[in-house]
């Protein structure tokens, strides 16, 4: 997706929904359409650390700074084929 960033067809949406005992993850693009059921590994007051339930190397971690929420990922940035951090809006 980073050769096309100025294509509208490499946008995607991150959807990450936590519950009591389960957290699930999506990515949905033009290119990708990816689901993954995660684990909480670790909580910190401004930090939630997962990672996927089969790989525990595929971490996920969410952060709240400035009451913003960020997401960063390894298993994103290798999907999408470059390191990001993602601004997420919790609806």
């Amino acid at each position: 997706m980073k050769k096309e960033s100025g294509d509208p067809r490499s946008k995607g949406m991150i959807n990450i929904q936590i519950q009591k005992n389960s957290v699930g993850f999506q990515l949905d693009s033009y290119v990708e359409n990816t689901k993954k059921d995660l684990i909480i590994l670790r909580e910190k007051d401004n930090e939630i650390v997962l990672s996927e339930k089969t790989n525990k190397n595929s971490t996920f971690i969410m952060t709240k700074k400035n009451k913003k929420y960020f997401l960063k990922s390894n298993f994103i940035n290798k999907t999408v084929g470059e390191n990001g951090t993602y601004e997420l809006f919790k609806q």
